[in-house]
Formats: C-alpha cells, sequence, structure tokens
C-alpha cells in the first residue's frame, strides 16, 4: 500500500480512538457499522479463496485498526471477528455447518449487540 492509503488508515485509527475516549455512543455506532463490513470482508474472502482459512486475516487486521481504541474495545471487535470468520469459513466449505452457528444462541448480530452494551457498560463505570 502506498504512502496515501497508510496515511489515510493512521487517520482513521486516530479518529475512532478519539471517538472511544470522548463519544462512546457514536464509537459504538462507528464500530458496528465497520464490524459488519469487516464480517462482509472475511465472508467475501472465504468464498473467493481456494484457502478458506484467509479470512482469519481479518482478525489480524481488525486488531491493528483499533489499536488506539483501548483493550476492550480490541477484545469485543476479535470476538466478533473470529465469531463471522468461522461462520464465513464454515458457509464457505459447506452451507449445512453454517447452521449450526446461527441457532439463536450462536447469532452474530445478538452477540454483537450483547457485547457492544457490555463495552458501553463498562465505559460509563469509573
Amino acid at each position: 500500500m502506498g504512502r496515501v492509503g497508510e496515511r489515510v488508515k493512521k487517520k482513521r485509527r486516530k479518529y475512532l480512538g478519539k471517538l472511544a475516549n470522548e463519544d462512546p455512543d457514536k464509537f459504538t455506532i462507528e464500530l458496528n457499522k465497520r464490524l459488519e463490513s469487516w464480517a462482509a470482508l472475511a465472508a467475501h474472502r472465504a468464498k473467493a479463496s481456494s484457502v478458506k482459512e484467509l479470512a482469519f486475516e481479518m482478525v489480524t487486521y481488525v486488531n491493528n485498526e483499533l489499536l488506539e481504541c483501548g483493550a476492550i474495545a480490541q477484545a469485543v471487535a476479535k470476538e466478533i471477528m473470529i465469531e463471522a470468520c468461522c461462520a464465513a469459513v464454515a458457509y464457505a466449505y459447506d452451507g449445512r455447518m453454517h447452521n449450526l452457528t446461527i441457532r439463536k444462541e450462536n447469532n452474530p448480530r445478538i452477540h454483537i449487540e450483547r457485547l457492544l452494551r457490555l463495552y458501553s457498560d463498562r465505559e460509563q463505570k469509573p
């Protein structure tokens, strides 16, 4: 990636870090939007590649993107992305495997909302 791309990434990291510290509500909205996008990208990588495990590189990418947002945000995002990558790889290998991951207790959407609520609760406590 060139200098311009690196500069854009650096600005994005600073923006997310600033939001995490100054406006937790807006940060949860931004994080939710980005996590959905990153999960979709992981699913695309799992479908498009002959090596399905390349989807898990997104976990490292997301961890690096959220370096300035704090340990809690990184942990939440890491857990969400691991689940999304597992579902994407399972679906890419065999759609029937994906059915095991979309039961109500394993639904990624419900899990994302629960973890984001947990994150916002921890940020509000002194």
